[in-house]
């Protein structure tokens, strides 16, 4: 990542006026790190140029550069709505019981299981999500994946899927739910090193 102190670094040769031309933003996309074609840079100039004056100021550069900032943390904030929604669908499904949750959750996860593998993939998390309304992007699904899969193999036991279960549900699962993660790390491991 390259990190930017101060303009100079980014535009060294900024005309007296302060103003970025086509070519100086260009320039400075390039230094960043993104290659982007001469129609590219003009389509980006002509977003940001907020005076439209065909250049842009620092600081119209500056605010470009915010909004992208606060489109990519809103992103990241929506997929972790689309996940917890995710959850929420499946944990309303979870006996509020717990000494039949092991049952039920079984049950959920043998239905999710529909290749009988005895391991949820991505394809049969996406497919049984969307079937209760849950339509996750695959950078969605992959973020959901990854919560649940502690032995890192691209796939959920039902270990691992009690585990992440029990540690969503309310406070009386969780002296359950520090046992089921600590199996579920504790196979993970031993799984690795074989």
């Amino acid at each position: 990542m390259t990190i930017i102190r101060n303009r100079n670094e980014l535009f060294p040769t900024v005309v007296a006026s302060g103003d970025i031309d086509v070519h100086e933003l260009g320039e400075a996309i390039h230094i960043l790190g993104v290659d982007l074609s001469s129609e590219e840079v003009v389509l980006f100039l002509d977003q940001i140029d907020l005076n439209l004056n065909g250049k842009i100021s620092f600081k119209e550069f500056v605010v470009a550069v915010e909004d992208r900032k606060r489109v990519a943390v809103k992103k990241k904030i929506s997929n972790r709505s689309s996940i917890e929604y995710a959850w929420k669908q499946i944990l309303v499904r979870v006996d509020d019981d717990p000494e039949e949750w092991d049952r039920t959750v079984g049950r959920i996860f043998d239905r999710l299981d529909d290749d009988g593998s005895g391991y949820l993939d991505s394809r049969e998390l996406g497919e049984h999500l969307h079937s209760l309304g849950v339509n996750l992007t695959n950078e969605e699904l992959m973020l959901f994946l990854d919560e649940c899969d502690f032995n890192l193999d691209g796939r959920i036991s039902f270990k691992e899927f009690m585990a992440s279960v029990c540690e969503r549900k309310p406070a009386e699962a969780k002296h359950s739910a520090d046992a089921k993660r600590a199996d579920a790390k504790r196979d993970a491991k031993q799984s690795q090193a074989k």
